[in-house]
This record gives C-alpha cells, structure tokens and sequence, in this order.
C-alpha cells in the first residue's frame, strides 16, 4: 500500500500527470491478455464445433481463477467453521461449565481473534486478485472488440454503429469484473454446505435437513429468475442498441435537421426512444 501513499501524497502537491502514474504490470498489459484470448478464439473458430466465447475465456483466465478459489475456499471453509467452535467454548466457560478451563477458553479467545485476522487478510487478498483477473478478462474482450471493429467492411460498418460497439465496450463487458467476483461461489458453496451438514448432523441429526432442503427449493426458483432476468437483459440491450442507433444518425445529420427546422419532431423521437 506504500505506493497509494505517495500516490495521494503527490497528487496533494500538485496536478497529476500522466508521467506520476505507475507503470501497469506486463501481466496486465493490452497486448499480452488481448493475444492470450485470440490465441483460444481462433482456436474455437477452427474447431467443428460452433465457437462459444465462455470456452475460450476459461481456456484463457480459467485457471487463474481457480487458483484464487483455493484461498477463499480456505477462508470460508476453515476460518468460518473455527469461529463459532472458539465461541461455543467461551460461553461454555462464562457459563461455569466444569468441563471447559481458562486455558481452554484462552485459546478461544486468541482462536477467535486470530481466524478473524486471516480471514480479512484472505479476503482482501482474494478481492484484489479476483479484480485483476476481472480487469485483465475485460481488457482482453474490449480489445478483441477493438480489433474486429478496425477490420470490419463497409457493408458490416452499415449494420453495426459507432455507439452499439461504444455501449458493448463500456457497459456489457464490465458483466466480466462481476462474474470474477460471483463465480466463487460455485465452487465454494457445495462444500461448505457439505461440511455443515457433517458437522450438523451429530447434534441435529433429520432437522439440520430442513434449513437445506429450503435452499434446494429455491434453486429452481433462482433459475427462473435468473432466465428471466437474462430475457429482460437481452430486451434492454436491444432497445440500447437502437437508442444508441438513433442518436448517432441524428448527431450525423444535425446540420440537415437544423436547416429544415426538424428539431421538434426529431425530439419526439427521441423521447420515445428514451422511454
């Protein structure tokens, strides 16, 4: 963190520069994860099957994301499990149990302190490395859609706008930096479930059952939803991209639309489209 102390330090002195910022890592530079990914999607545009972009991006960054699963799975796994264990000692001894001593609940303490430090330690770890690989997934995307953009014909030029690419590269592709966060998820959440239902089961034995079977249920419903929501999504990009459409042929012809004194009924369109 030293590095965002002299960062604030410096720009406190004076005006920023472009020469004051730091030099991104090589890892994270443009030209390395944009030829990362091209490498994977040629290799899906030669396959027999038809090309899927997910492919090609967990061929890419996919293995730097389950590295990063390992420490979070510890986090939740390990350092939320020993928590309430180190409580359960601490009440027992506040309760004058005789079967718990001082130096059992001594160590509680010191456990519950100690597991709390870790998993702010993992957690900030893993957050920050998550963002990089979101960043590094994004930068790849944004500058494989720059590419194609410079290659396109005239005849594809017609049919996709300046803006719909602008409206891809800077509101649909950030869905990347939210799927590194969330994707965790996946691979966490069966075994933790998994392990609290072992550990469960010697206390509540058929009723710790209840509490997940409601989670099962709801994972049809969440399914729904998340079908629905995608549904609603692929509309509103739709209608984005038409929005998009629209404002850059009338930004285009606006010496046109002044000249004809067509600015009130364009601007009905307008407030259509933004509807």
């Amino acid at each position: 963190m030293g590095w965002v102390w002299s960062l604030f330090i410096r720009a406190h002195k004076k005006d920023l520069e472009f020469s004051d910022l730091y030099r991104c890592p090589k890892s994270d530079e443009t030209h390395r994860v944009r030829q990362k990914l091209e490498i994977k999607w040629d290799k899906e545009l030669k396959s027999k099957e038809k090309p899927s972009l997910f492919r090609a991006l967990f061929a890419s960054f996919g293995p730097e994301l389950i590295v990063l699963y390992i420490p979070d799975a510890i986090k939740e796994l390990g350092v939320n499990i020993i928590q309430p264990y180190c409580i359960v000692y601490l009440v027992r001894y506040f309760n004058d149990d005789p079967n718990t001593s001082q130096w059992w609940a001594t160590c509680a303490a010191v456990g519950i302190v100690l597991a709390t430090l870790v998993y702010i330690f993992i957690m900030h770890f893993n957050l920050t490395m998550c963002s990089k690989v979101g960043v590094r997934i994004r930068t790849a995307c944004c500058a494989l859609i720059y590419r194609k953009s410079m290659r396109l014909s005239h005849s594809s030029l017609g049919q996709t706008t300046v803006g719909q690419i602008l409206n891809i590269m800077s509101n649909d592709v950030n869905r990347f930096d939210e799927f590194a966060f969330n994707s965790r998820a996946l691979f966490v959440a069966p075994l933790q479930a998994a392990i609290v239902l072992y550990l469960l089961w010697s206390h509540l034995r058929w009723a710790c059952l209840a509490g997940m079977g409601i989670l099962v249920l709801f994972i049809p419903f969440q399914v729904l939803m998340g079908r629905m929501f995608r549904s609603i999504r692929q509309k509103t990009a739709e209608l984005t991209d038409s929005r998009i459409r629209l404002m850059q042929e009338i930004i285009a012809g606006m010496r046109v639309i002044k000249m004809y004194a067509w600015e009130q009924p364009f601007a009905q369109l307008v407030a259509t489209a933004r509807k």
